[in-house]
């Protein structure tokens, strides 16, 4: 069993804690290996990269965690997807702190990320683990000055920084409660929280919307939106839809090996096209029309017609020249995204065997 942390002693205010606060809290660090190979000297970051990870490998024993992931993060909000053990969780942890690489190199900021001196880089580097495990016996208010205090603030600035943090994230209501006491929710609540106690030019949020109520993830969804206009932000999860509704650039990675990388909507256009079913005036007319700007037409169902287009731009295109030419367009729906594009990948990836 882990040992539990007490957030206070019986007989006044917050006592330090000799054990982690948190469950997730980085090991000590550790020296770098000199059989660990150094950036070869064309690694470089662009003005708009944030994080530029090269040939990461992790072993735990003869399994390996990431077996060569290339990962370039960019301001803005970048997804990480893959199956359940395809090295998602384990790229995030060495990025942050909570694992070492076996090999591979990182720049953040222009700076590498695993050599000397990196720790100080994480500094800038926020992290929200998929599970909200906080042993801690204090308030949530004593967890978050806490924290604060190891990042480096005063008594007064962790206070403060505990206040501005919870104002950001609207968990003002939560902060004199016992974190035993919280809810699951709540409890992830307080880990975007404590990502939040300092300024931060990177965001990691591994299944940012895992153990939250439909309410709850709306908040999620907001705060990661605004947050990305000032930072990058890495988001891991399952639900592909809210990666295509959040990111513009996404990662995938299959038995830890970066297969694609690139905008969302590439990778959909490359493995599928772009399906669509737009309801018209004149189904005949508008077949023609679609064939006259390169759209494949698959089938009309009645007032329907069911095409593939070439990208989101080509299906403004479409809908500007049926409307030029004199057909009504009542409806657009586009039926392929990320979601079935990476399922795609996925089976192109098993049946070539190059997964």
């Amino acid at each position: 069993m882990d040992p539990e942390v007490p957030g206070s002693n019986p007989g006044g205010g917050p006592t330090p804690p000799s054990t982690p606060l948190l469950a997730t809290e980085p090991p000590p660090l550790q020296p770098r290996s000199p059989c660990q190979p150094r950036a070869p000297r064309e690694l470089a970051l662009s003005s708009t990269q944030v994080l530029v990870v090269r040939g990461l490998v992790k072993r735990y024993g003869r399994i390996y965690g990431a077996r060569r992931v290339d990962l370039t993060v960019q301001r803005g909000v970048h997804g990480l997807v893959g199956p359940n053990g395809a090295g998602k969780t384990t790229t995030m942890k060495c990025i942050v702190g909570l694992a070492v690489p076996d090999a591979g190199e990182a720049l953040f900021l222009g700076e590498r990320l695993w050599g000397p001196g990196g720790w100080r880089l994480r500094s800038l580097i926020g992290y929200v683990p998929e599970t909200p495990d906080i042993r801690y016996h204090g308030t949530a208010r004593e967890l978050l000055e806490e924290l604060a205090v190891a990042e480096g603030y005063s008594r007064a600035e962790a206070r403060e920084a505990a206040r501005r943090a919870a104002e950001e994230t609207g968990v003002e209501d939560l902060l004199d409660k016992k974190v035993s006491a919280l809810s699951k929710g709540q409890r992830k609540r307080i880990l975007y929280t404590q990502a939040l106690l300092a300024p931060r030019e990177l965001l990691v949020l591994d299944e940012p919307f895992s153990g939250l109520d439909p309410e709850a993830v709306v908040w999620a969804r907001t705060l990661i939106a605004e947050k990305s206009r000032e930072s990058a932000v890495l988001v891991s999860t399952h639900l592909l839809r809210e990666i295509e509704n959040l990111a513009t650039r996404v990662t995938v990675i299959i038995r830890g090996e970066t297969v694609y990388e690139g905008p969302v909507e590439e990778l959909v256009r490359k493995t599928l096209g772009v399906k669509l079913v737009v309801e018209v005036s004149d189904p005949d007319k508008a077949a023609r029309v679609l064939e006259s700007v390169g759209a494949e037409v698959a089938r009309r169902l009645g007032s329907r017609v069911e095409a593939v287009a070439r990208d989101r731009e080509h299906v403004a295109d479409i809908v500007e020249a049926l409307v030029a030419n004199g057909v009504r367009v009542y409806s657009v729906q586009v039926l392929h995204g990320l979601e079935d594009a990476y399922i795609k990948l996925l089976e192109e990836r098993r049946g070539g065997g190059g997964a």
